[in-house]
């Protein structure tokens, strides 16, 4: 799986750099238990700012894809507990 984190200022001041902390720890994880997962690693990217915040006023989440597919409505927890149950067996 790709996770792709946009760390633009306004994304990082909504917690992406958070976000792509755990999503680094959370391989981590699925080393050490990976008979709980439906995959070997999670792969995980910085992009530069994808200019998504600004197509929305007061926009208070970061913006990251996960194997392509948009996710830019979700507060960061969310993020991590959206991408756990992907790919938790």
């Amino acid at each position: 799986m790709k996770v792709k984190v946009c760390m633009g200022t306004s994304c990082v001041m909504n917690g992406a750099m958070h976000l792509y902390d755990q999503l680094i720890s959370l391989n981590d994880l699925i080393d050490l238990n990976p008979e709980q997962y439906n995959i070997e690693s999670l792969e995980v990217e910085a992009l530069k700012c994808t200019k998504v915040c600004k197509k929305t006023e007061n926009y208070k989440n970061c913006v990251v894809y996960v194997d392509d597919e948009l996710i830019s409505d979700m507060k960061t927890q969310f993020i991590v507990e959206h991408i756990m149950s992907i790919i938790k067996k």
